[in-house]
């Protein structure tokens, strides 16, 4: 129990650094006029999520089994599905636009 719940903690931290990478990397980014409305989107998506994940990781402190760590996701899975979701709908609205506007680039925006 104890390695699940550390292992969880250990990938849910290297998560918000990577998050947290990626963000700043966009926050240093100047769009251009027509995606810069997309592109705030996207920040704001993305601070979502990051801040998403601070806060399951403070949850996590307080776990200690497996059995409470089944329960601290299904308390989280409604607001992990949402910001999720978000984030992938603001990274490919501001994909499209690049696109429309001849910028080639691969934003990864997941599925």
């Amino acid at each position: 129990d104890e390695e699940y719940v550390e292992a969880t903690r250990d990938l849910t931290r290297g998560s918000i650094a990577a998050v947290t990478k990626d963000l700043d990397t966009r926050r240093d980014i100047d769009a251009p006029s027509a995606a810069e409305d997309a592109h705030s989107e996207l920040l704001a998506a993305e601070a979502a999520y990051l801040g998403f994940l601070e806060d399951l990781f403070q949850q996590l402190e307080d776990v200690n089994t497996a059995s409470e760590l089944e329960d601290l996701f299904t308390e989280f899975e409604s607001e992990r599905t949402q910001v999720i979701a978000d984030l992938e709908q603001a990274c490919f609205e501001l994909q499209e636009i690049a696109g429309s506007n001849g910028v080639q680039i691969d934003l990864d925006c997941g599925d």
